[in-house]
């Protein structure tokens, strides 16, 4: 039996972070998406979102949906109507894995489970993770019919992500972002992978297939805007928390109204690697390409998932957003 290494993420279920999420989402990846049984069918239906998002920034990846607080509910079952869990398995079948009805929009779904952390028997976690091994041994690269974990790589490539990895924690003992410009990233590497493992890179295509696999594989984050393409996030991690910080972080933006003052924004940061010249262009262009934030004016940026509900606006009377 072959030994798989997983890398996870967990994605936060709060409003505020699924402008982010998209970005952090790979081809190369089986998906685990969590409801809640006591949310009954409103627990159903909500998972909808995730497996449209899904679906468009990973198409046809494998996705195993699943039911938590099994223990919760078979406790107070007799608060809920009868046979109140086999109805919503049906509703979930006809919803999103009946092969009689299209599923436009949607991704590979494998199978949906019922699942609880309390550990006694009938918790279901041993089908889970049979489950799982399953469906990542029998993943195909697309248009293929190779499997994925036999597919051979480059042992730079492996190599790589150990100089990534190496980089990232240096740079945090140094108390610097994880975050390096291309050219910077290239010749640090290279040093790396002459002196460690006795190689170097072919060419500068070369040293680019390997980053676009590690940024496929969320090793790594190296995008292709123009804005943002001399940048490497050398720790994704990192990445998911700045961004979220953005919308949480009352020193950033305490009056929560929606308005984000740019002045505001390198509390959040604290890298070497930019200069004050470039560091707002950099940040602004960041905030844009994930959407947490867009540019108002000179001064200000705008972040949607903070902006007040109308019907809150017109409550107080007012007709606009007032910018301080």
């Amino acid at each position: 039996m072959k030994e798989v290494t997983f890398k996870t993420w967990d994605f936060g279920g709060q409003k505020e972070y699924y402008a982010t999420h998209q970005y952090f989402m790979s081809s190369r990846s089986l998906y685990l998406v969590l409801w809640k049984i006591t949310d009954g069918v409103n627990g159903v239906n909500s998972i909808m979102q995730w497996l449209v998002n899904i679906q468009a920034r990973s198409p046809n990846s494998p996705v195993i949906i699943l039911g938590t607080h099994l223990d919760e509910y078979q406790k107070n079952k007799k608060k809920y109507p009868k046979d109140h869990l086999q109805y919503l398995r049906q509703l979930m079948k006809e919803k999103y894995l009946d092969g009689s009805v299209p599923k436009h929009g949607l991704p590979n779904i494998v199978d949906f489970l019922e699942i609880s952390c309390s550990g006694k028997s009938g918790s279901n976690i041993e089908k889970v993770e049979d489950l799982i091994w399953k469906t990542v041994t029998s993943l195909k690269r697309h248009g293929s019919d190779k499997l994925l974990l036999d597919e051979l790589i480059p042992e730079k490539y492996a190599n790589l992500e150990e100089i990534v990895s190496s980089l990232a924690v240096e740079r945090r003992k140094e108390k610097k972002d994880p975050v390096l410009h291309y050219q910077q990233y290239k010749v640090m590497a290279s040093d790396q992978l002459l002196n460690h493992y006795q190689k170097t890179f072919r060419d500068s295509s070369e040293i680019s297939q390997a980053t676009q696999f590690l940024h496929d594989n969320g090793i790594l984050l190296r995008y292709k805007d123009s804005s943002l393409q001399n940048i490497v996030f050398l720790d994704p991690q990192w990445l998911c928390d700045v961004l979220a910080h953005v919308v949480t972080v009352k020193e950033v933006n305490p009056s929560k109204n929606g308005i984000l003052r740019i002045d505001n924004l390198p509390l959040l940061f604290k890298s070497q690697a930019f200069t004050p010249e470039n560091i707002r262009t950099y940040i602004v262009s960041l905030l844009s390409k994930f959407e947490v934030a867009l540019l108002f004016d000179k001064e200000h940026l705008l972040i949607p998932s903070l902006l007040p509900e109308e019907i809150n606006i017109r409550r107080k009377g007012e007709k606009y957003v007032k910018v301080l």
